[in-house]
């Protein structure tokens, strides 16, 4: 059964496409996840900043919403950022494997 399972190159596509989305959407709800936290926080800041704070910020339905859709905004932007100096890491690693590996040559001689 598993042998036919796998031999069969449509059911082994299938099966590599359903990882594969598994993956991105346990991600996608993840980051979802967290924007939905990042979006309360954000929305429960002009009380925190009034009570605690001293700010004379107004508490409106139309500012507690600028907040959190700002604080969500500003979430992606950083993960956005994030992601991107990721890549470029990632890109730039053997580049500075090499300059790290002539450092350490240049002292040993």
């Amino acid at each position: 059964m598993i042998e036919e399972f796998l031999s069969d190159p449509t059911m082994l596509a299938f099966l590599v496409i359903m990882v594969i989305f598994i993956v991105i959407a346990y991600k996608v709800v993840k980051i979802l996840a967290k924007a939905a936290v990042i979006g309360l926080v954000a929305a429960l800041f002009p009380i925190f900043a009034n009570y605690f704070l001293g700010f004379e910020i107004p508490i409106t339905v139309w500012n507690i919403l600028w907040f959190a859709v700002t604080g969500v905004g500003l979430f992606f932007l950083y993960s956005f950022v994030r992601t991107g100096f990721g890549i470029i890491k990632l890109i730039t690693a053997p580049i500075r494997a090499l300059f790290r590996g002539k450092k350490r040559k240049d002292r040993d001689s």
